[in-house]
């Protein structure tokens, strides 16, 4: 394996980069002429599809359709009456069609479940993942701590456990679809409807992990992911927000996203458009972001209400002033960074790694630092070493996924130290995953329990005594994973993309109140900060070196920025390389992206399920040859 600092193969990396450049524009225009050329739609006749949430909305209606056209359908929801309902309607029609009660946030009912399909309908050929708890809530709403964790365990989590208990019979026989039923507000944040809005992000950064594991086994399996608007189906979810844009009748939803199920369409929205348009929205400048939202978006009730054409003229006229304006600032008039001599920071993880570092960077600036976390003797450490250089610092020894702990620590802080004016979430597990990987179940649970929802106990915590004085500044390390999902990581990327959203949603939502608490996102790239870790990092660019990246990281807190990436330029370039055509965006990943040499476990698994691969005929496509260049480690 190279060394870390140095990029993997660099003849490689050139021949690629040629023969990228060679077919990029014969690849945008085969793109653009496959847009007129029709799609034929597979048939599903006699296939098994299994559907959660199947006992109303979306999921009844998908589940009517595929019984019309003939599949089999496995109808699975928490409510006996509707889901049966839903069996009986396809079966009146002719359809073939059972009904199953299961939770789909417990794993052990998800076994139960599928050896039940197995034994009635056959091997699960396509699975949609519709199964949502949709509903929202103020951020900082002190009740609603059972119902977040309802949320991610049902609308994140249960696709988690759903995928890895039916995946392994997909690949095995190399065939089958695996659907997920995400949102537009997995695009672009939405206040009041935070916990959601992360979820579906979660999901987002769950599937292209997954897509990108499926190219490794060189697979025919293949993965679809839904972005629609609001659809027709909850009345109390209508009520509670006044859209700008109707909402999607149910039948009109369930129309397109059939066709696009059956097209094996890898990802779109409904409606089509706006998987190009919102994350364009997105590039912008913060103010012309907060016109575009306001004009074509979700307004939360309670706002004062201005008319639809003069917010479009208003757009109008001062949508390019303000792209220019905000241009210029920030070149050539960088906002002046803070001082934060005397202000308290409290950072998670500081035993060791980013946070020992940032903490130590931070107190050298004349900061007081709260150090939390559970590893009593590294953060001990950390504290000393702050104290021996004559900064105030004092540890705790928390686990960030026990709220009662959060509490109290924060308490303690308050007591010791006064109230926090920055909080730095740094706290997180980063371990490998493989969706196909049986073992890899204890796993994921602490990822998601640490990474995500210890995050949002920290925030919902502290956040509230900022919001009473009207200031504060609450930050997320996310990574460079929650803008691009990477195989052998679907449980830390997912959690990444999920914190991006959750920060994104928290930021409209402050906003909402006019508070003046701000917030920053924080997107790096690897960092040399973890000597076990880089050992299997295999990279194309070198790692940051960890004091380089936290001075950054620092910089960009100190000047208020709301979200950054490190390297500065992956935060268009990253977003803008899913505009290209999927054979391309698949070709720049296997020369940009760095990848994670498997555990020998890992590589058996890999090994496994390529010799199932190989026994039908892969589909071609025309670059083909040039797609698996550097798709699995050498």
């Amino acid at each position: 394996m190279p060394p870390n600092n140095m990029p993997a193969d660099p003849l490689k990396i050139v021949f690629q980069l040629v023969v990228f450049f060679l077919l990029l524009v014969p690849g945008i225009l085969w793109a653009v002429l496959k847009k007129f050329i029709p799609v034929k739609p597979k048939c599903v006749r006699g296939q098994v599809v299994l559907i959660t949430g199947a006992a109303r909305g979306i999921g009844r209606e998908l589940a009517t359709r595929f019984g019309k056209l003939g599949a089999r359908v496995a109808c699975v929801d928490i409510d006996e009456l509707g889901n049966e309902e839903t069996a009986e309607i396809i079966k009146n029609h002719g359809g073939v069609a059972t009904n199953y009660t299961c939770d789909v946030s417990k794993r052990d009912q998800i076994k139960v479940l599928h050896a039940a399909v197995r034994a009635d309908l056959g091997p699960v050929d396509i699975l949609i993942n519709n199964a949502g708890i949709v509903w929202g809530h103020l951020y900082i709403d002190p009740t609603k701590d059972q119902f977040i964790t309802d949320q991610v365990n049902v609308n994140l989590m249960s696709h988690i456990w759903m995928n890895r208990e039916i995946l392994p019979s997909m690949l095995e026989r190399n065939h089958g679809q695996i659907v997920a039923m995400s949102s537009m507000s997995s695009m672009s944040g939405v206040a009041n409807i935070s916990t959601y809005s992360v979820t579906k992000w979660g999901l987002n950064g769950m599937m292209e992990c997954l897509h990108n594991e499926l190219k490794q086994f060189n697979t025919d399996v293949k993965t679809t992911t839904i972005l629609p608007y609001f659809v027709e189906t909850n009345p109390k979810v209508s009520s509670f927000l006044d859209l700008r844009l109707p909402e999607i009748p149910t039948c009109v939803a369930g129309e397109e996203m059939m066709k696009g199920i059956l097209e094996e369409q890898r990802i779109f929205s409904v409606p089509g458009h706006m998987l190009l348009t919102v994350p364009i929205i997105r590039l912008l400048p913060d103010n012309l972001q907060m016109l575009f939202n306001n004009i074509f978006r979700v307004r939360i009730l309670g706002e004062p209400p201005i008319s639809f054409i003069f917010e479009i003229l208003l757009m109008i006229l001062c949508g390019i002033p303000k792209v220019i304006g905000a241009t210029i600032s920030y070149v050539y008039f960088p906002p002046e960074p803070k001082n934060v001599e005397g202000k308290l920071i409290l950072i998670t993880g500081t035993a060791r790694g980013n946070g020992r570092e940032l903490a130590i960077q931070f107190h050298r600036l004349g900061a007081k630092i709260a150090c939390v976390d559970k590893d009593e003797e590294g953060n001990n450490e950390t504290v000393d070493r702050i104290k021996a250089e004559g900064g105030q610092a004092v540890g705790f020894k928390v686990n960030i996924t026990d709220k009662e702990q959060v509490i109290l620590m924060h308490a303690a802080v308050r007591d010791q130290m006064g109230p926090v004016d920055i909080l730095v979430n740094n706290a997180a597990v980063v371990e490998t995953t493989m969706f196909a990987n049986p073992e890899a179940d204890d796993t994921i649970s602490e990822i998601v329990n640490t990474n995500l929802l210890g995050q949002i106990w920290v925030i919902r915590e502290i956040l509230p005594s900022m919001l009473e004085r009207n200031s504060g500044h609450i930050v997320t390390i996310s990574s460079m994973t929650s803008l691009k999902g990477l195989p052998l990581l679907f449980t830390y990327s997912a959690t990444k993309f999920a914190l991006t959203g959750m920060m994104e949603s928290l930021t409209k939502e402050l906003k909402l109140m006019k508070s003046d608490v701000i917030t920053t996102t924080v997107c790096p790239y690897f960092i040399a900060n973890c000597p076990d870790k880089s050992k299997r990092r295999i990279l194309r660019l070198p790692e940051l070196p960890i004091e380089d990246a936290c001075a950054m990281i620092i910089e960009g807190i100190l000047r208020n920025e709301r979200v950054f990436t490190i390297p500065d330029y992956d935060f268009y370039a990253l977003p803008l390389i899913k505009f290209l055509p999927e054979d391309l965006q698949d070709m720049v990943e296997d020369i940009i992206y760095s990848n994670i040499e498997p555990t020998p476990e890992e590589e058996k698994v890999i090994q496994k399920y390529m010799k199932f691969a190989e026994m039908n005929k892969p589909q071609i496509s025309m670059f083909a040859p040039c797609l698996k260049m550097g798709s699995v480690p050498d």
